[in-house]
């Protein structure tokens, strides 16, 4: 990883939105968000990041990273 930048992408799709992460590793962490959910994360995204998905994603993604980390630590 580079500083907090986690390359991320995503495809909608009728039932749901599945998302890419490459958090430090060239194999994909692939998560699925039902469409309604989806909707609440591109609303945080606005209010948040002006729109930007990828900034909101990366931001929680990091966290979670961080915190499992820590976890294993002890």
């Amino acid at each position: 990883m580079t500083g907090n930048t986690i390359p991320v992408d995503w495809v909608r799709g009728l039932d749901e939105v599945t998302v890419w992460f490459w958090p430090d590793s060239p194999d994909p962490v692939t998560m699925r968000f039902p469409l309604r959910k989806w909707a609440r994360i591109e609303r945080k995204a606005r209010d948040e990041h002006g729109g930007d998905v990828d900034v909101l994603l990366t931001e929680v993604l990091t966290a979670d990273l961080e915190e499992s980390e820590a976890a294993s630590l002890g």
